[in-house]
């Protein structure tokens, strides 16, 4: 793993395209992002217009698609995860980022082997890296 040095970009808003509910503790925010350069494995940091509370999540979409995705657990006592899960399809949402080190070098990805290893929205990072690098050599262990 590895990661150039990213800073914090400026706050940005973006318009939520669906809330998909995948359990009934876990769901994947869409959002309008198809100007957003990111590299598989960052992460965002988001909150509501207004709202001091923020959050940091994993990027869960593939670098190249229209929309940025982030799959969220609904922590218990959380303020953000459900403030997040109760928008609806044109609500807008504040965005830092993306930020983070978590990432592959390039020169990796089709080079070497991987073994990802996450539990819950852990997966996060890594769906993005599969989807993002066609020649990625991996397998993952996933628990829940």
């Amino acid at each position: 793993m590895h990661g150039d040095h990213t800073t914090l970009t400026r706050q940005r808003l973006l318009k939520v395209i669906e809330v998909r509910e995948l359990t009934s503790s876990a769901y994947v925010l869409c959002l309008e992002g198809d100007e957003i350069a990111f590299r598989p494995g960052q992460c965002v940091i988001l909150g509501l217009p207004g709202k001091q509370e923020m959050r940091e999540y994993s990027i869960y979409n593939p670098v190249g698609e229209p929309w940025l995705e982030v799959l969220v657990k609904i922590v218990d006592g959380g303020s953000v995860s459900r403030q997040l899960q109760r928008c609806a399809k044109g609500d807008t949402v504040l965005m830092e980022g993306p930020v983070g080190f978590f990432t592959l070098r390039e020169q990796d990805t089709a080079a070497r082997r991987f073994v990802f290893i996450a539990s819950g929205t852990g997966i996060s990072p890594f769906h993005s890296m599969v989807g993002s690098y066609s020649a990625l050599d991996y397998s993952v262990l996933h628990g829940v």
